[in-house]
């Protein structure tokens, strides 16, 4: 009796686990593929181009792909792990969406040295921060997440048992190793680098009449580390006790913990949008003023003050007290 109440319960789980996985896939899939096309469509179409709006671009073609390579993981789970979609698409669905949530990650940080970078360093942003330049930096993470997520192409295959599952050798320990150390600890303390500088520039030098700035890197924060943290704590945890796998609280733990990952490619829309503006604004006034607004220059809500800085030929002085108006008109500049 033991035994089958044992048996009944741990299928009980697997089948509740798995129905929290659709419900939070279609969620996120449901929201991020329209959020982010939106945000594609008006960065791509009705904003002018700036650093901040490459930014937002390639970060909104992450999420937005990822949203759309998320049917078909729903599809698998809703068929009890059962791929019916064949071998070439075992291989391609998961690449993508691994790339993209890998691309998101390195995006997010790239974003965070930007805005440091900003704030440390107005005068060599206003003369060297281009659309080039950050064109460059994109292609260069785009080639990271290809070269990190290639792993997942090549070792994932369809096995055929009871019935197709779609698996990865789980017994290849550098490849989770090395996503964790390039995919989450580099980014964590990058992120926490760069907004800590943030915060110390800030203070030293006055820049915030508001406090909302400081909320908004509280939050990317909070969010990222949440988010991540429980997902590789779990990939951790298979490397370090490869034996833990069949452990049936690490398989709980795992699950809920890859779903809450896959949120942050959903969230960051709202991070980005609503949090960084009063709501009944950003929701009464039109979506291409509150993406102008946002993506234009985030980094202008801080308040520079003059900055003086000698050259070879003499004394320049910068005035950096708007930001926001010095940098969006012109191309060497966001």
């Amino acid at each position: 009796m033991m035994v089958n109440g044992t048996i009944s319960s741990l299928k009980y789980s697997i089948n509740a686990l798995r129905i929290y996985k659709i419900v939070v896939y279609s969620v996120v899939c449901l929201l991020g593929a329209p959020g982010n096309g939106l945000v594609i469509w008006f960065t791509t179409f009705r904003l002018e181009k700036s650093v901040n709006v490459v930014w937002f671009l390639n970060l909104a073609i992450s999420d937005f792909t990822l949203a759309l390579s998320l049917p078909l993981v729903i599809t698998n789970l809703a068929l009890d792990y059962h791929w019916p979609f064949g071998n070439f698409l075992c291989k391609f669905n998961w690449f993508v969406f691994f790339f993209n949530i890998s691309l998101s990650v390195l995006q997010l940080m790239v974003i965070s040295v930007d805005r440091c970078i900003c704030a440390v360093f107005p005068v060599w942003c206003h003369n060297y921060r281009t659309k080039r330049l950050a064109l460059i930096v994109v292609v260069i993470i785009w080639v990271i997440s290809i070269a990190l997520t290639l792993p997942s192409f090549i070792f994932r295959k369809t096995i055929v048992a009871k019935n197709i599952y779609c698996l990865v050798n789980t017994d290849i320990i550098w490849v989770p190793t090395v996503r964790f150390v390039v995919f989450f600890l580099v980014p964590l303390i990058v992120i926490l680098s760069c907004y800590t500088v943030i915060v110390l520039r800030i203070k030293e030098k006055s820049f915030i009449k508001s406090s909302k700035p400081f909320k908004i890197i509280v939050v990317i924060v909070i969010a990222f580390f949440v988010c991540w943290f429980p997902y590789y704590l779990f990939v951790l945890l298979r490397i370090f006790g490869p034996n833990i796998k069949n452990n049936y609280n690490f398989f709980i733990g795992s699950e809920i913990a890859s779903g809450l990952m896959l949120c942050n490619s959903c969230i960051n829309p709202i991070l980005y949008v609503v949090i960084g503006r009063d709501f009944k604004q950003t929701f009464c006034g039109s979506f291409q003023e509150t993406f102008q607004k946002v993506f234009i220059e985030d980094m202008d809500k801080m308040n520079f003050k003059k900055h003086e800085q000698h050259s070879s030929s003499g004394l320049m002085v910068v005035d950096t007290s708007d930001s926001l108006k010095g940098l969006s008109h012109q191309d060497k500049a966001c």
